[in-house]
């Protein structure tokens, strides 16, 4: 509601219009009129909603938000509008530069050594050496269970108990391998 909120302030600004007077505007421009005998359809170009549009996101340009609050603002835009069955002009193609990741920016082993000497806490510690050794997304790591260690090691135990596999010797020849399904790809993935 507070993007809304936000929204609704910058278009009166903008326009000097209530959301009631938005809409009831947009949909009398959505109906046909009667001009030399003949029935025109105003033309989405030449309604309001248009120039509304493309008046807010150069007013938003210009208060230097970022893309992602751009993008936001403008998706409630429309949403509203949406909600009224209004027909919308395409969406303004919000340009979201991808971050170039040079060298410094990821963590070598050092920066996982000062990560893991950094806690005392044997679960962060875990965390930290799991996601740098692993490849794993953090999305996908919250989703793992302690049940997902024990398959993932089956290969080296009879066990499906953890305290037994704790207390394995030569843990250091094992190799787990772990199968499930990527939060954000929603693909089957392996991790060894």
């Amino acid at each position: 509601m507070k993007v809304y909120k936000i929204v609704f302030t910058h278009m009166f600004e903008l326009t000097g219009k209530t959301p009631t007077e938005l809409i009831e505007e947009a949909k009398d421009e959505e109906q046909p009129y009667i001009k030399n005998e003949k029935i025109i359809f105003k033309s989405l170009d030449d309604r309001k909603i248009t120039s509304y549009l493309y008046n807010y996101y150069n007013f938003l340009n210009e208060k230097n938000l970022a893309v992602d609050t751009v993008g936001s603002y403008m998706s409630a835009v429309r949403a509203f509008y949406n909600e009224y069955d209004i027909q919308l002009p395409k969406p303004i193609k919000i340009d979201n530069p991808k971050l170039l990741i040079r060298e410094g920016n990821i963590p070598n082993i050092d920066d996982v050594r000062k990560g893991v000497e950094s806690t005392n806490n044997i679960r962060n510690k875990g965390i930290i050496l799991f996601l740098a050794t692993s490849g794993v997304r953090i999305g996908d790591l919250v989703n793992f269970k302690i049940q997902d260690f024990v398959e993932a090691t089956k290969e080296y135990h009879n066990s499906n108990n953890i305290d037994e596999l704790l207390q394995m010797k030569n843990t250091n020849n094992i190799i787990p391998i772990w199968y499930f399904i990527s939060a954000k790809t929603r693909k089957k993935a392996i991790f060894v």
